[in-house]
């Protein structure tokens, strides 16, 4: 048997909710319009929260790193030439 510890509604529509399981380890379920997913095993509550963050954290809208910048200026500045691609 599981305890739930706390839950969300996310920006997205879909659910997630943390539980302690009776072995004493954590996992989080999230469940949203085209079913759940389950993740567990993980030995404290924090490191569930860490792998929650780093699996369903929208990056969409952050900062371009340099790199994509420059991937993307030298995409904008090819004349659509597909035999010409050795600038992207």
């Amino acid at each position: 048997m599981s305890k739930l510890l706390m839950g969300k509604k996310l920006s997205d529509g879909s659910e997630v909710r943390f539980y302690k399981e009776k072995s004493g380890s954590y996992k989080f379920i999230v469940e949203g319009e085209y079913g759940g997913r389950e993740n567990s095993g993980y030995s404290s509550l924090t490191v569930a929260i860490r792998f929650f963050k780093a699996e369903f954290r929208d990056t969409s809208n952050e900062p371009l790193t340099t790199a994509e910048q420059h991937i993307i200026d030298q995409f904008n500045d090819w004349d659509g030439n597909l035999q010409e691609m050795g600038s992207i």
